[in-house]
């Protein structure tokens, strides 16, 4: 899927989680870094087109180690070990994701890498199911908003 739909699924969920967290703005900042992270490791994408790509690519392909069940833990357990594991949650929530919705997608993730298993679905990145996707949860999310709001 692209960028802006990442983006506006991981603000989904990390709206939803707000009322568990003590550091709101933090928490929301890292769901939302989390949500676009994994595309580090492609070229095309707005990470990765800021050259840092080339040197991930080195080590693995993209929608690779990156885009694993692996990758997401190894980070959370560097957050925890520096005592920020409330923000290891949220960069692990906006992270798992964008798992989710690259699962869904034509392509799939090797989720459980390095094992071989693709989980894949209909989905074409860009096509018409991907923007009904995202102009769904904009709306969910201007819901959400404005709810919390009146409030």
């Amino acid at each position: 899927m692209l960028f802006w739909t990442h983006f506006i699924v991981g603000l989904f969920g990390g709206l939803l989680a707000l009322g568990y967290v003590e550091n709101k703005i933090w928490f929301l900042l890292f769901v939302l870094i989390g949500s676009v992270f994994p595309d580090i490791d492609s070229k095309t994408s707005r990470l990765g087109r800021k050259g840092i790509s080339k040197v991930i690519t080195a080590f693995s392909s993209h929608r690779g180690f990156f885009h694993s069940l692996l990758f997401v833990a190894f980070v959370y357990l560097i957050f925890w070990n520096f005592g920020l594991g409330e923000l290891g949650l949220a960069f692990s929530l906006g992270f798992g994701i964008h798992l989710l919705l690259d699962c869904l997608t034509l392509r799939g993730v090797r989720i459980f890498f390095p094992f071989k298993l693709r989980l894949h679905g209909f989905v074409r990145s860009g096509g018409f199911f991907e923007i009904i996707f995202f102009l769904v949860f904009l709306f969910l999310n201007v819901f959400l908003i404005a709810a919390r709001l009146v409030a």
